[in-house]
């Protein structure tokens, strides 16, 4: 099964709008490209977290994940410095998206809205929503970690009956995530 282009759009709203954070600034209203010291693959961010190979397919049936719908990237795009991965849960999909951004960057992110500071095992996370979502059928949850964050983001599917708040599965699955996440 593929993930719904509802879904697709709301994740790489995310993304994208996080890869476009700290990429150059302006002078007098023109845009000044960002330095950076180059890596060997500069598609290819070193230490980020893979959720697509790292997170076991019995890890994801305990979660009530099906790991056979998994699809890597969004939609077939890779994003520069992002891993992300996708699966079908029933009533929505689950997405999980790695990055070297940090906490303070996804804060300021203008498509991230409604930011909660939550707690998910010992570290420090950030529950928040997307704007536009005024159904509330998506949520997230960004885990600091080594590289930066790993985001759980949880997307209900389009006409599907939500028996639970978004927030709430996503906050259940990065809980159980958790200890299996770079520390």
């Amino acid at each position: 099964m593929t993930v719904t282009t509802r879904a697709v759009a709301a994740l790489v709203a995310v993304v994208w709008s996080l890869s476009a954070v700290g990429c150059g600034s302006t002078t007098d209203g023109k845009p000044v490209e960002a330095t950076s010291t180059p890596t060997a693959d500069p598609d290819e961010p070193a230490g980020v977290f893979d959720p697509c190979t790292e997170i076991s397919d019995d890890l994801l049936r305990q979660m009530g994940v099906d790991p056979a719908t998994e699809e890597a990237d969004l939609a077939g795009v890779e994003f520069p410095g992002w891993k992300v991965c996708s699966w079908d849960a029933g009533w929505y999909f689950l997405g999980v998206l790695s990055g070297d951004r940090t906490v303070d960057e996804v804060k300021s992110n203008p498509s991230v809205m409604n930011v909660r500071n939550v707690e998910i095992g010992s570290r420090s996370a950030l529950e928040f929503d997307t704007t536009g979502d005024e159904r509330r059928d998506e949520c997230s949850v960004g885990i600091v970690a080594p590289q930066g964050v790993i985001e759980i983001h949880v997307g209900a599917k389009f006409l599907e009956t939500k028996p639970e708040d978004p927030c709430a599965a996503a906050r259940r699955h990065a809980i159980e995530l958790d200890s299996f996440l770079p520390r």
